[in-house]
This record gives C-alpha cells, sequence and structure tokens, in this order.
C-alpha cells in the first residue's frame, strides 16, 4: 500500500471518528437536558402539591377565599414585575399594597411611600 494510500485511509478514519464523537455528544447533550426537564418537572409537581397543602391549611385556620387569591395576585403580580425567577431587582417598583400577617389571616395594606 502506498504511503498516500494509508494517509488517504487515515484521514477517513480520522473523520468517521469526529463525526461519531460530534453525534454521541449531542446525544449526551439532549440527554442531559432531557433529565434536567424532567428533574423541573417532579420539583413542580412537588412545589403544587405543598402549595394545595398550605392553601387547604390557611382555608381551614380560616382565610377566606378573597384573601387567597388577593395573595396570589400580590405574588403573581411581583414575579411579571421581576421577571421569569421572581427576584426582585433594585429597579423593580415596589409594591403599590403588601400582604401582612394578622394571626390567623392576612390582610393586604397600602404599602408606605419611601
Amino acid at each position: 500500500m502506498s504511503p498516500e494510500s494509508r494517509q488517504t485511509r487515515s484521514s477517513i478514519r480520522k473523520l468517521l471518528r469526529q463525526e461519531r464523537q460530534k453525534k454521541e455528544e449531542a446525544l449526551d447533550s439532549y440527554a442531559s437536558a432531557r433529565l434536567a426537564l424532567r428533574s423541573m418537572e417532579r420539583r413542580l409537581a412537588d412545589a403544587k402539591t405543598a402549595l394545595k397543602r398550605k392553601r387547604d391549611q390557611a382555608r381551614d385556620l380560616g382565610v377566606t377565599i378573597e384573601e387567597l387569591n388577593t395573595a396570589d395576585a400580590i405574588v403573581d403580580g411581583q414575579v411579571m414585575a421581576s421577571g421569569e425567577d421572581g427576584a426582585r431587582t433594585s429597579s423593580s417598583p415596589a409594591p403599590a399594597r403588601q400582604p401582612v400577617d394578622k394571626g390567623s389571616h392576612l390582610e393586604v395594606n397600602d404599602a408606605e411611600e419611601a
């Protein structure tokens, strides 16, 4: 076999290995993303279960549906105002109304202006 032929065969093998490696890396990346999604879905299901349990406990302690809905609206408004993760930033406006724990129930009071 000539040196050119050996070099050509070696180049072809190298290219084939590189292609297999790219496919394997893509499959690994996909599997990792799929695992992350399943993990998040599980955590979301757990969080929903905990939320329902806490809501039921609040109802058992006399918190009204209206109070719970107000709390929902405040939390949802905060999350929407601050971005997907719910973290407030310094540039985010202060809420106009805030929940106040009054022992067995929540009240919503206007926030004081700074």
